[in-house]
This record gives C-alpha cells, sequence and structure tokens, in this order.
C-alpha cells in the first residue's frame, strides 16, 4: 500500500465523518456556552428591595384616577318659589348705582327729563 492509497482512504473516513465531528464539536461548543451562562448567573447578587422608608417625590395617589361615585346625585329640578326677598338673600345681587357715579346718573335724569319735556306740547 502506497502513500497515495492511504491518503486517499484517510480522505474519504474523514469526508464520510465529518458530518458527525461537526455535531461533536458543535455540542461541546454549546455546553460550553451553557456553563459560562450558569457561571454568570450564579455570581449576579440578588436584587435588594426598595426599603419602605425611601421618599417619594410622587404620592401613590398621584399616578390613579379617584374611583367613580356608585351613585348619582339627585337632580333638582325645580326649587320652591319663595314669598318674598330678604335683605339677605337680595345682598349679593344689589349694586347701589348711586354710589360713586352720582353725577354721572343725575346728567342722564336731567337729559330724559328735558327731551320729555321738549316733546310735550
Amino acid at each position: 500500500m502506497g502513500i497515495g492509497e492511504l491518503l486517499a482512504k484517510a480522505a474519504s473516513f474523514i469526508k464520510s465523518h465529518l458530518v458527525a465531528a461537526f455535531c461533536v464539536c458543535g455540542a461541546v461548543f454549546i455546553i460550553l456556552i451553557l456553563l459560562v451562562i450558569l457561571a454568570v448567573v450564579r455570581r449576579v447578587p440578588e436584587k435588594q428591595a426598595v426599603p419602605d422608608s425611601l421618599p417619594l417625590s410622587r404620592s401613590p395617589g398621584d399616578f390613579f384616577m379617584p374611583p367613580e361615585p356608585d351613585y348619582v346625585p339627585p337632580i333638582l329640578l325645580e326649587r320652591e318659589p319663595k314669598d318674598g326677598w330678604a335683605e339677605e338673600d337680595a345682598r349679593p345681587f344689589w349694586t347701589d348705582p348711586m354710589e360713586g357715579n352720582a353725577r354721572v346718573w343725575e346728567d342722564r335724569m336731567k337729559k330724559s327729563i328735558d327731551e320729555l319735556l321738549e316733546n310735550v306740547p
């Protein structure tokens, strides 16, 4: 047997077992990656809980809408009429026209009276 035949047999052996060799190499590579990941995960410390005494700039109520009421407030379609107005009832709605503008109102009244008297025959 010559060297050429020996090399041909080695080449055919390698070609026939090349797929199996790649599979073995791939499996070994995946196992190494998994071992590295497990080693890194074990080194990471567990997350520590946030203490309750940590001051927050916002209260939890700022992030949520208040709950809607479970009832509908009653609707007043009309109110009982009053027989008359008391002074306390009218005070918020009354402003004295003569307060601070007396001269303006006097001029308007005189003008109206003069126009009325001039038009009467």
